[in-house]
């Protein structure tokens, strides 16, 4: 990824990279400063809702800080309206307001307001570029990509554009000698993909079947490339050619949406259309701004997925571009943006099942968790079998306490699953562990046994079953050695800290368990279960002020992750010091 991001960027890379931290210091400033909510209350707020030129100021400077782009851009464009600060700066700021919040029309309509202040900026440039292919007028986009080209090191963004303008411009052999630059080892599949767009687009179906035989067996694409090449497969060659690339070339087990395109395209499969240029350059984007998603340019990915949508709309590939988009506004902490993307999928598509799945996810993090379980419960009731929205629906269910009601749902999805072999680990982990939260340890030692039969050698199966069974006072050997095992595996994981100094507790070596739980503690002191551990310990040492400090922290982070299970105990044993 390092290196692709530095075929787009070579010359910043080369030259300027002293410069990064001196430009990040105001960007941090700002950012910690006026992210907070202080700044946009009382008198500040007053200011804004006044019409002041310095509330203006207040508010832009505060959406900036947040991610908010659009409001940004509001109250930019208020600044705007005061000769004082009619600048090249503001100019700018304001137009990259526009472009991050996904307002190119607006932007486009400024570029041409102030022609020479753009006429250098890339992301002008390749706005005005993408709408002159939208347009079919190539003429004004050769125009722009030579200029672009000037001076300009650029091995991956460029190539790939001039390739799609020359398509528009029906020149062929030149458009297939352009994208000749991507083939090499760093680029190598974005080579294939757009060989077998390009040929599809000048109608060369040879070229294109022999574009898709060049991937490497098994070798996981794209759901997007993967829809062009088996619709075309289908009328080039048969069905069953078409189901077997998918099978080869799409992560069928870890994606189910792509599963469901599977099963959707078996039964009626999607005939081929035509691809336009437009829709080839859409690819592009996409394809640039998932190489970008990188710590320096997630802005410049944002536009450019966003760009994909606009320029596209009713394309298919424009939702994806749209799902791109959300998750790189979640990056940057803009969730009610992302969430407005999530919810603009619609149900018949492909994606609605995991635009469903980020909606909860959204909604966890703005702390909305009665939104958040009615999100999953909507998207279990849909898809019953779509297992991991089942675990995180379960996994809530959990945090609430609610244990019948998590174990009826794994219980539930296993009896749906007509063949067993397909329920994973995880869902007889879960179901192990909600037993034992309710006292049934029979039926928690079946299951996790079973989870483990499934993954012998995951370290969270090896670290819980081992806890349960010095819990439990079974296979103590046996359990130390697999708690030992999970931790020289995994040697962040604080939870296996916690199962070795607990361990080592009920083996009676208490000072021994001190020092692995406080380590465990200083790595997560937030941990309801390690406090409440560590108390336990600290009392077995006489340490009474001690043991009673670690009891009441974990009674304040009871509901911390999945929660504290013991709260009542925990509560006597602080009443009975």
């Amino acid at each position: 990824m390092q290196k692709l991001y530095d075929m787009i960027f070579k010359k910043t890379t080369k030259k300027r990279l002293w410069l990064y931290p001196l430009l990040l210091i105001p960007v941090l400033f700002a950012v910690s400063y006026w992210s907070h909510p202080h700044i946009y209350e009382s008198k500040e707020k007053s200011l804004v809702d006044s019409g002041s030129l310095l509330g203006y100021v207040l508010a832009e400077r505060y959406a900036q800080g947040t991610g908010d782009f659009k409001t940004a851009s509001f109250y930019a464009e208020k600044m705007l309206q005061y000769p004082s600060e009619q600048n090249d700066d503001l100019n700018k700021k304001f137009y990259s307001y526009l472009i991050l919040g996904g307002k190119f029309k607006k932007a486009e309509l400024f570029i041409h307001e102030h022609p020479d202040q753009f006429k250098k900026n890339r992301l002008a440039q390749f706005l005005l570029l993408a709408t002159a292919v939208k347009k079919n007028d190539y003429t004004v986009a050769n125009t722009i990509l030579e200029a672009l080209q000037k001076g300009n090191e650029d091995q991956l963004a460029l190539p790939l554009i001039k390739t799609w303008v020359l398509a528009g411009e029906a020149k062929k052999d030149t458009a297939f000698k352009a994208l000749e630059a991507l083939n090499n080892s760093e680029t190598k599949i974005l080579y294939q993909m757009h060989l077998f767009y390009l040929a599809l687009h000048f109608k060369d179906f040879d070229k294109a079947y022999k574009a898709l035989s060049s991937f490497k067996p098994d070798q996981f694409l794209n759901a997007r490339f993967v829809g062009w090449a088996a619709s075309f497969l289908v009328q080039y060659k048969n069905k069953e050619e078409a189901v077997a690339f998918i099978e080869k070339h799409l992560d069928l087990k870890n994606s189910y949406s792509n599963q469901r395109y599977l099963d959707v395209f078996k039964e009626n499969p999607i005939p081929l259309t035509d691809l336009k240029v437009v829709h080839g350059l859409t690819e592009s984007f996409i394809d640039l701004s998932l190489v970008l998603v990188h710590p320096k340019t997630t802005d410049l990915a944002l536009f450019l997925a966003r760009l994909a949508s606009y320029i596209s709309p009713d394309y298919s590939s424009a939702i994806f571009a749209q799902i791109v988009s959300g998750e790189l506004l979640e990056k940057q902490h803009a969730y009610d943006d992302a969430l407005r993307l999530f919810q603009h999928v619609e149900e018949d598509s492909l994606f609605y099942p995991s635009s469903l799945l980020k909606q909860a996810r959204i909604y966890k993090k703005l702390e909305n968790k009665k939104q958040a379980m009615k999100t999953y419960e909507r998207l279990v009731e849909i898809y019953p079998d779509y297992v991991l929205a089942t675990l995180l629906l379960g996994e809530m269910y959990v945090q609430d306490r609610s244990y019948k009601k998590a174990r009826n749902l794994y219980e539930n999805l296993i009896k749906k699953t007509a063949d067993s072999t397909l329920i994973g680990w995880e869902v007889y982990y879960y179901l192990g562990l909600i037993y034992d939260w309710m006292g049934d340890k029979d039926n928690a030692e079946k299951n996790m046994m079973m989870a483990f039969d499934r993954s012998p050698k995951n370290p969270v199966i090896l670290n819980y079953l081992g806890y349960f069974w010095i819990e439990n006072g079974k296979n103590e050997t046996q359990a130390l050695e697999m708690i030992k095992t999970a931790l020289t595996m995994a040697p962040t994981n604080v939870e296996f800290w916690d199962s070795y100094g607990w361990a080592l507790y009920k083996m009676g070596e208490f000072e021994k368990a001190r020092e692995i739980l406080e380590v465990a503690v200083m790595r997560k002191a937030s941990h309801p279960e390690i406090r409440d551990h560590l108390g336990d310990v600290y009392a077995a040492l006489g340490r009474k002020r001690d043991a009673l400090y670690n009891w009441k922290k974990a009674l304040f982070y009871k509901d911390v992750g999945l929660g504290l299970r013991n709260v009542k105990a925990i509560e006597r044993k602080i009443s009975e010091q």
